[in-house]
């Protein structure tokens, strides 16, 4: 029997005596070397796709780790840009007071001795006070 006539057995009707004759010695006897060479050579390559496709070295493993490579690289960018951004105001602090003065001014409201300071207010701010 041929390959390709075995072949043309695998369908649900046939499948089990197919397989039963696949675990009988006799059907491997009456092979042609050409034929038991197909066979091992599709042994191997179906190993081979098993090996591909599943485990701890499979494609979809792969892609898994390429997946949390990008997050990290993610992660690492935002830190670096913070890195950087924390740098330059230590580097501002270090070089004068005029980083210093403008955190003062922002942060806790500092005014400078001789300057006037001017709060400018919502006139709709002023109504709600005074209708309440």
């Amino acid at each position: 029997m041929k390959i390709s006539d075995l072949l043309a057995e695998f369908t649900p009707k046939r499948l089990v005596p197919t397989l039963m004759r696949l675990t009988d010695v006799r059907y491997w006897r009456g092979l042609s070397h050409f034929d038991m060479f197909i066979w091992f050579l599709g042994s191997i390559i179906f190993l081979l796709q098993v090996s591909l496709w599943i485990g701890p070295s499979s494609v979809a493993s792969l892609l898994i780790l390429d997946y949390k490579i990008y997050k990290i690289e993610q992660v690492n960018t935002k830190a670096n840009l913070h890195n950087m951004q924390l740098y330059q105001r230590i580097q501002g602090l270090k070089q004068g007071n005029d980083e210093i003065e403008a955190r003062a001014r922002v942060e806790l409201g500092m005014i400078k001795q001789g300057e006037t300071f001017y709060q400018l207010v919502n006139q709709s701010i002023l109504k709600a006070d005074g209708a309440s």
